[in-house]
């Protein structure tokens, strides 16, 4: 029992401040951590009547004690196949004061679950097939147990939900899958179906977020969702609560893979040049940017260029690599060339001035020169079936 007193302020100085008297018209028990409401009553008397004056309080109670037993209630129930029930559940503390528990720090096991299956989100019970449970509620170490009897002959629920195979078998964290269901007998129009998601063996199903409205219903698995297999699946009703059957299908959630590190031999290249570049921290393929894949590929680049690089994980790539850019020579100097045969090449000649006497031979040889002034001297010459080309302007 917790006492509290009632102070009766300024309604009665009208009442020729006479002596007068409060009282409780209820005798309060007041809940431990709930808000409690009392009602109040002050009376004054005159010599041929008597005033009373009502009022209420709101009482918050809070107290520090830690409860020491934990009472479910009723010790023993019976249900038909398909119907619910939720046990009350109390806290007695060494005041011999109690108060309901309703705390998400509450553990519920059930014993022989393929009779009797626990909705962590409604916080009900259902019954699934002829059989005998126990449940044991645990909460800061106290526990208490409710045995439950699942009668075949139970009444057959006028509305049902059943939730039906999908053909998406694994999806990437994140990921939207089409779960259909079907739903007989009579529903309100403001009624809800929702699609949740349990892991493998497990009664903690979590509502996915719907992507629109529809049957199928589309959803999107969660980003923290562990990577795991046998993930179920099932539909449930809001407005009518029914917890529809699990889907005959399961699901797989897959981890996207972690962006790889890449690397280069070189960040800058002269035209005929090649490039290799190079990824690590990836445990399954690589895929680069370039549309060639493996852990280490070589390219002939012609132009300056930026090259990433993912890690694939069946259909689940990561996020693309930090980017390597790979430059064209940026050419400083003065070039001379001479007396030099070049046969079978392709090469780029580069520079801020060019002044060459170069013997270009071999088909299908390949030459460029790049500068703001370029200079053929006597003794500069190519043969047929090689491709010279110029270009006069800035080397960059």
């Amino acid at each position: 029992m917790v006492s509290c007193k009632a102070v009766v302020g300024n309604d009665l100085k009208d009442l020729e401040q006479r002596s007068y008297n409060y009282s409780f018209v209820m005798k309060p028990t007041l809940i431990p951590n709930l808000k409690n409401f009392v009602l109040v009553a002050a009376t004054y008397s005159y010599p041929d009547s008597v005033v009373i004056i009502y009022d209420s309080l709101s009482v918050n109670v809070t107290t520090v004690e830690q409860p020491i037993k934990l009472i479910a209630k009723p010790k023993n129930y019976e249900i038909g196949v398909g119907h619910q029930f939720t046990p009350s559940l109390v806290l007695v503390y060494p005041s011999f004061t109690r108060s309901p528990l309703s705390d998400n720090a509450l553990s519920v096991a059930v014993e022989n679950s393929n009779s009797l299956e626990w909705n962590n989100e409604f916080k009900t019970f259902i019954g699934k097939k002829s059989g005998e449970s126990k449940i044991v509620f645990t909460y800061q170490g106290l526990k208490d147990s409710v045995f439950v009897m699942i009668d075949k002959g139970g009444t057959t629920p006028t509305n049902t939900l059943v939730t039906s195979a999908f053909n998406t078998q694994s999806v990437c964290q994140g990921g939207v899958i089409s779960v259909p269901y079907a739903y007989n007998g009579t529903f309100e129009n403001d009624n809800t179906f929702l699609i949740q998601l349990a892991p493998e063996k497990s009664l903690d199903f979590e509502t996915l977020s719907k992507i629109g409205n529809g049957n199928p219903q589309l959803v999107r698995i969660p980003n923290n969702t562990p990577a795991s297999s046998g993930y179920q699946i099932r539909a449930v009703s809001t407005k009518v609560p029914i917890i529809g059957s699990k889907s005959s299908s399961t699901l797989t959630v897959t981890a996207f893979g972690t962006p790889p590190v890449v690397s280069t031999n070189k960040t800058e290249f002269r035209l005929g040049e090649t490039v290799t570049l190079s990824a690590t921290g990836c445990s399954s393929s690589i895929k680069w940017s370039t549309g060639q894949t493996g852990n280490s590929i070589t390219i002939s680049p012609t132009e300056s260029g930026v090259y990433k690089a993912v890690c694939t994980n069946t259909a689940c790539s990561s996020a693309d690599s930090e980017p390597i850019i790979i430059n064209k020579y940026l050419c400083v100097t003065n070039v001379v060339k001479s007396g030099e045969t070049i046969t079978g090449s392709n090469t780029e000649l580069a520079g801020q001035s060019i002044k060459s006497t170069e013997k270009i031979k071999g088909v299908g040889t390949k030459m460029f020169y790049e500068a703001p002034s370029i200079t053929l001297e006597p003794g500069f010459g190519t043969e047929q079936g090689v491709i010279f080309q110029v270009k006069i302007g800035g080397c960059n």
